[in-house]
């Protein structure tokens, strides 16, 4: 009996234990990152275009339009308490070779930090997109250079 009693108390002192890891972990949504865009190298006047995709309630949205003059302020946000979502961006520009696209597929939600989904930035023609630098609490940067 004392057997299945010390058996019984250890059971509910894991449970206890996991429980409050996860909510530990789950602590982290809802959440918002901020992600500012910026361009360089690029000759005035580069436009580029941006379509966004949500995943698993994680939601992505930003300007549809951009420039070498501005940042593009990018959000990225969610109330998914238990998933992540890989939420992405399809970017459209003009190079020497013409019109290109590059598509940023990121992973986001509770139980990460934004982050590539693929852990390296892509490889797009013309461009190179940099990695996800973290600026500040849920603040992050990224820079897109002309090749």
């Amino acid at each position: 009996m004392k057997k299945y009693l010390v058996w019984l108390t250890a059971s509910i002192a894991m449970v206890g234990c996991v429980s409050a890891a996860m909510a530990d972990k789950t602590g982290s949504s809802p959440f918002t990152d901020n992600l500012a865009i910026s361009l360089q190298g690029f000759s005035d006047g580069t436009i580029f275009l941006a379509n966004y995709s949500d995943d698993n309630s994680v939601n992505i949205a930003g300007p549809s339009i951009f420039t070498d003059q501005t940042n593009a302020p990018v959000v990225i946000s969610s109330s998914n308490l238990y998933q992540n979502g890989f939420p992405s961006m399809m970017l459209s520009y003009a190079t020497d070779a013409g019109e290109q696209t590059c598509v940023l597929n990121f992973v986001d939600g509770p139980w990460t930090n934004l982050a590539y989904q693929y852990v390296n930035p892509p490889v797009c023609q013309g461009i190179t997109v940099g990695a996800l630098v973290g600026s500040g609490s849920y603040a992050y940067q990224l820079t897109i250079s002309k090749q």
